[in-house]
C-alpha cells in the first residue's frame, strides 16, 4: 500500500473508532505510523485530506464500475448496477463522508458535481434518462440500505432484485 492510500485509510479507521471530531493531522499521523511531517507531505491540510478521502471513495467507485462492459446500449447503467451490487459497502467510507459533510456542508460539493457527471453520462447510455435515473436512484438506495442497515434485501431477494436491475437496464425492454 502506498502511503497515501495509508494516510486515507488510517483517517478512515479514526472517524470510524473516534468520530469526526477526533480527526486532525497529528491524529492521523499517529494511526498511520507516520510524522505529522508525513502527512502533510501528501495532504498540505486537514481540509485537503477529507477532500481526498472524499475523492478516494469516489474513484474507488469509478474503478468498480470499468470492471464491467462499457460498450452498448445502457451498458454504462449496467455498470453503475453491477459495482453497486459487486462493491462491499464499506461503512467507514460513508461515515467519513458524513462526518466531513456535518463539519463543512461546502464538502458535499465534491459528491454532488461527480454524481452530475455520472448522471449525464447515464443520461446518454441508450436508455430513457429517467430509466437510467431511477436505476441510479435504485442503486444508491440499495447502497444506503446496506451501510446503515436499513432492510437490505440478501441472499435470494438479492439476487432477484438485481436480476430485475440489469432487466431494466437490457436494451430489448424500452
Amino acid at each position: 500500500m502506498d502511503t497515501r492510500s495509508q494516510i486515507l485509510d488510517a483517517a478512515y479507521r479514526l472517524i470510524q473508532r473516534s468520530g469526526a471530531a477526533s480527526l486532525t493531522i497529528e491524529a492521523v499521523a499517529k494511526e498511520a505510523g507516520l510524522s505529522k511531517g508525513g502527512v502533510l507531505y501528501h495532504f498540505s491540510s486537514k481540509q485537503k485530506l477529507i477532500e481526498g478521502m472524499l475523492e478516494a471513495s469516489l474513484s474507488h467507485f469509478e474503478q468498480e464500475m470499468q470492471k464491467y462492459p462499457q460498450e452498448g446500449a445502457g451498458a454504462k447503467t449496467r455498470a453503475y448496477v453491477e459495482a453497486t451490487f459487486d462493491s462491499p459497502a464499506v461503512p467507514e467510507i460513508p461515515s467519513a463522508i458524513m462526518a466531513a459533510i456535518a463539519t463543512d456542508a461546502s464538502y458535499l460539493r465534491i459528491y454532488q458535481d461527480r454524481y452530475q457527471i455520472w448522471q449525464a453520462e447515464l443520461n446518454q447510455d441508450g436508455l430513457s434518462p429517467e430509466r437510467a435515473m431511477l436505476l441510479r436512484l435504485a442503486a444508491d438506495g440499495l447502497w444506503m440500505a446496506d451501510i446503515f442497515g436499513l432492510s437490505a434485501p440478501t441472499g435470494e431477494a438479492r439476487e432477484k432484485l438485481r436480476a430485475e436491475m440489469l432487466r431494466l437496464a437490457g436494451v430489448n425492454n424500452e
